[in-house]
């Protein structure tokens, strides 16, 4: 099952019983933690090797 950030802010702000928000921009405080979600998702993304993101590399030979 895969959450969009709307989802994880939905869900976070409803642990914290705080208000009910349809948009990230609906609250100062979902805009707030829809940064937090961003920041860490990308913090995991580059501190690990994971094995999707290995892109292959072309070489090109450089002359005769």
């Amino acid at each position: 099952m895969k959450l969009s950030l709307l989802d994880i802010v939905q869900d976070i702000l409803s642990d914290m019983d705080s208000d009910e928000v349809n948009s990230i921009s609906d609250t100062l405080e979902s805009a707030q933690v829809a940064n937090i979600v961003k920041s860490t998702y990308f913090a995991l993304m580059s501190n690990r090797n994971w094995p999707h993101l290995k892109q292959g590399i072309s070489l090109e030979a450089s002359g005769d």
